[in-house]
C-alpha cells in the first residue's frame, strides 16, 4: 500500500491522516462508508439525515448524497447524476441531468429537502449545444425523501428556452441565479468572466437568507477560490432573487497566491445561532505554478456574515495533487449526543488520489469539544463582523450524569436534651397524684386554667385577656385569708380563655389553693353547726328531766325520742327507767357527734380531696 507523506520546508513530515491533536481528538476515525464497492466516481458528498443540527447517535440513519457519473469532451457524452448513499454504499440515482448534478448540493432543512444544482454554458461558447440544459442554478424542493428515492426530482425542469424565432433564454422554472449574475468572478469565462459553476456548491440558511457559495477561478490555471451571494429574500429561488456575488475573504490566507481552496463546505455552528463553519480542502500549492502542490490539509474556519472568514486552523492532513487534494471533507457537521461535534471526511477522492477506490472510506473524526468552543470565542472577537452579541456555547451536556453530592441531612430546630424525668401522664383517668415522681425529679407542675363560665354561649368565641378588665369577683390569696369563699360559677372568670377539656380533667383531680380555702371555710361552718345542734339537744334534755311540768308534751317528746324500744311507763318505777334511758341516750349522741367531728378534722388535715359535690347535695351533713 502506498503510504503518502510530505516534508514542509524539512521541520516536519505529515503523512495523510495525520490530525491536529489541539482540536482533532486522537482517537482513530470511525470508518461510516466503505465505498471500496461503491460506484468509483462517487464525489462531493453531503450529510442529509440527520439535518443540521439535529442529534446523530449509533441508532441515527446516515443519509449521504453525493454526484456520479463522469464528464467527457463532448457534453453529450456526460453522465453526471446525483445520488443518495447510506451507510452500506448502496446508492440510488434520483436526479439524471448532467447540468444539474455536475456540481449538486442536497440538505435537509427543517422538515423539506432541497438540492441546489447546475452549470452554465453560454451560446457564445464552444461548448454550447441546442437545447443545453446548463443554464444555472435551480432548485429542487420535496417534504419527503421517499418522495425523492421514488423519482420525484429524476427529470427537473429547467434549461435553455426559445425567445421568439433566435433567443435563447433560460427557464423561470425554480431559478436561482446564472452565468451572468453580478459580481462574478471566473478567469477562465472570457473577458465577462461568465461563471461556469464547475466546482461543488454549498448552501446554508443565515440570518433569514439563503448564502450560495460556488467557486471562483480566479486564475487561468489554479487559483481556485469562492464567492457567496446573498438572497435578498427567505426565498431560495425567483427573479432577481440574489444580491451581487461577494468574494470571500480568509484572514492569513492570500487568494491571488499559489494556493488552491478546492471549495467551501457551509454549514450552521452547532451551538452559535449568529455564527457559520466551514470546512476547506486547501492546497497550499508552490510560488510560481498555478497547480503546484504544497502543504494539503483540511481546514475549519469561521464566520459570522457568511463572507469574512477567521484564520484557517488544520485538522486533517492531506495529500495534494495538481493544486487539488486527494481527501476531501463531506458538506456538513454531525452534532453527537453529549455534545460533541463530528465531521466527515472522504477519503482517497476517485479521479485525485491513486488510491481510490480500494481505499476509499466515509470516515468521522470527533473534534475536541472544549477547543472547538475556544475556538468559536476567539474568532467572534477577532472578526468585527460580529454585530450580534456573543451567545455563550452551549455546554455540552454530559454523557452520564456526575455524581451528586451527598444530601446534607435536614435542619431541625434545635430542642432540649431529654430530660431523664417522665412527662406525668395528663388524662384524667390517671391523676398525677397517683404515679409519684423519681426522687430526683421536681413534681410535675399543673398550670391553673380557669373552667368554661356556665353562662357563656356554647358558639360564642372566648374572650382575649385584657390587663384593664377585673376579674368579676377577686379571688381569695394570701394576704385576705379571711375573705368569703367564692361561687363556683366565679371561680372562672368571663375574660379568660376557655380552657381545653384536658385543663377541666386536670382541674377534677387537682383543686387550686382557693377552692381550698372554701372548702376549709365550708368545713368550718358544718363544725360550728354540728356543736350547736349537739348543745340544743342537751339542754332540751336537761329542761325535761328537771323542768316544773312531766307530762303532756314531755310524755310525747318521750314517747316520740324512745319510739318503740322504751315502753312509756307512768309509774315511779317506771319514770326512773325513763330517765336512765333518757341519760344513756344523751351520753351516747354526745359521744356519736366527739366521734364525727374530730374524725372529720382528721381527714380535712390529711388530703385536700373534698369534692364539692358532696357539699352541695349535703351527702356528708
Amino acid at each position: 500500500m502506498l503510504v503518502a507523506s510530505l516534508c514542509i520546508g524539512g521541520a516536519r513530515s505529515y503523512a495523510q491522516g495525520d490530525v491536529n491533536p489541539d482540536i482533532v481528538s486522537p482517537d482513530e476515525p470511525v470508518v461510516m462508508v466503505d465505498l471500496e464497492d461503491a460506484d468509483e466516481t462517487l464525489r462531493y458528498f453531503d450529510i442529509v439525515e440527520p439535518g443540521s443540527r439535529e442529534l446523530f447517535n449509533e441508532h441515527t440513519l446516515l443519509v449521504l448524497a453525493a454526484r456520479g457519473g463522469h464528464g467527457a469532451n463532448d457534453p453529450s457524452d456526460e453522465t453526471w447524476n446525483m445520488r443518495l448513499v447510506d451507510a452500506s454504499a448502496q446508492s440510488t440515482v434520483v436526479v439524471w441531468d448532467r447540468g444539474f448534478a455536475a456540481n449538486v448540493f442536497m440538505r435537509k432543512f427543517g422538515d423539506e429537502y432541497l438540492a441546489f444544482g447546475g452549470e452554465y454554458v453560454d451560446d457564445s461558447e464552444g461548448e454550447w449545444q441546442e437545447h443545453d440544459l446548463r443554464d444555472g442554478v435551480h432548485v429542487l424542493r420535496s417534504d419527503s425523501l421517499q418522495k425523492v428515492r421514488d423519482g420525484a426530482w429524476y427529470s427537473p425542469d429547467h434549461g435553455f428556452q426559445r425567445n421568439g424565432c433566435c433567443d435563447w433564454v433560460v427557464s423561470p422554472h425554480q431559478f436561482a441565479l446564472d452565468g451572468w449574475h453580478g459580481g462574478r468572478r471566473d478567469a477562465r469565462g472570457g473577458l465577462d468572466n461568465l461563471m461556469m459553476f464547475d466546482g461543488k456548491l454549498s448552501v446554508v440558511r443565515h440570518r433569514g437568507h439563503w448564502l450560495l457559495y460556488a467557486r471562483a477561478n480566479l486564475k487561468q490555471h489554479g487559483g481556485r477560490f469562492a464567492v457567496v451571494a446573498r438572497s435578498r429574500t427567505e426565498a431560495p429561488w425567483g427573479d432577481d432573487a440574489y444580491e451581487d456575488f461577494q468574494v470571500i475573504s480568509i484572514s492569513g490566507y492570500d487568494h491571488s497566491g499559489p494556493g488552491n481552496v478546492y471549495f467551501v463546505a457551509v454549514d450552521r455552528h452547532p451551538f452559535d445561532d449568529d455564527v457559520l463553519v466551514g470546512l476547506m480542502p486547501v492546497n497550499m500549492g508552490q510560488p510560481g505554478e498555478g497547480n503546484g502542490d504544497g502543504e494539503s490539509f483540511i481546514a475549519l474556519s469561521f464566520s459570522c456574515d457568511g463572507v469574512h472568514w477567521s484564520r484557517l486552523t488544520k485538522l486533517v492532513w492531506s495529500v495534494g495533487r495538481e493544486g487539488r487534494t486527494w481527501d476531501h471533507p463531506v458538506d456538513g457537521l454531525l452534532l453527537e449526543e453529549g455534545g460533541n461535534v463530528s465531521f466527515l471526511v472522504h477519503r482517497n477522492v476517485m479521479d485525485i488520489s491513486p488510491l481510490a477506490p480500494e481505499d476509499s472510506r466515509i470516515l468521522r473524526y470527533r473534534l475536541r469539544t472544549d477547543a472547538f468552543h475556544a475556538l468559536s470565542l476567539q474568532a467572534r472577537q477577532q472578526l468585527s463582523n460580529c454585530s450580534q452579541p456573543p451567545v455563550p456555547p452551549h455546554p455540552p451536556p454530559p454523557s452520564s450524569p456526575p455524581p451528586s453530592p451527598p444530601t446534607p441531612p435536614p435542619s431541625f430546630p434545635r430542642s432540649s436534651p431529654p430530660s431523664p424525668c417522665p412527662p406525668p401522664l395528663q388524662s384524667p383517668l390517671f391523676p398525677p397524684s397517683s404515679i409519684p415522681p423519681p426522687p430526683s425529679c421536681p413534681p410535675p407542675p399543673f398550670p391553673r386554667s380557669p373552667s368554661p363560665s356556665p353562662r357563656m354561649p356554647l358558639l360564642q368565641p372566648p374572650m382575649p385577656y385584657s390587663p384593664e378588665q377585673q376579674p368579676i369577683r377577686p379571688v381569695p390569696s394570701p394576704s385576705t385569708p379571711n375573705a368569703p369563699p367564692p361561687a363556683l360559677s366565679a371561680i372562672t372568670s368571663s375574660n379568660m380563655a376557655a380552657p381545653s377539656a384536658l385543663e377541666r380533667a386536670r382541674e377534677a383531680v387537682q383543686p387550686a389553693s382557693s377552692e381550698v380555702l372554701s372548702r376549709k371555710a365550708a368545713l368550718g361552718v358544718v363544725l360550728v353547726t354540728l356543736g350547736g345542734s349537739a348543745m340544743l339537744l342537751g339542754g332540751c334534755l336537761l329542761c325535761k328531766r328537771f323542768g316544773p311540768k312531766r307530762g303532756g308534751l314531755a310524755d310525747g317528746a318521750r314517747s316520740r325520742r324512745v319510739g318503740s324500744r322504751v315502753r312509756v311507763d307512768t309509774t315511779e318505777n317506771g319514770r326512773a327507767e325513763s330517765q336512765e334511758a333518757e341519760m344513756y341516750e344523751l351520753n351516747a349522741a354526745a359521744q356519736e357527734a366527739r366521734t364525727w367531728t374530730g374524725g372529720a378534722a382528721a381527714r380535712s388535715s390529711e388530703s385536700d380531696e373534698w369534692d364539692l359535690d358532696e357539699l352541695k347535695y349535703g351527702t356528708v351533713l
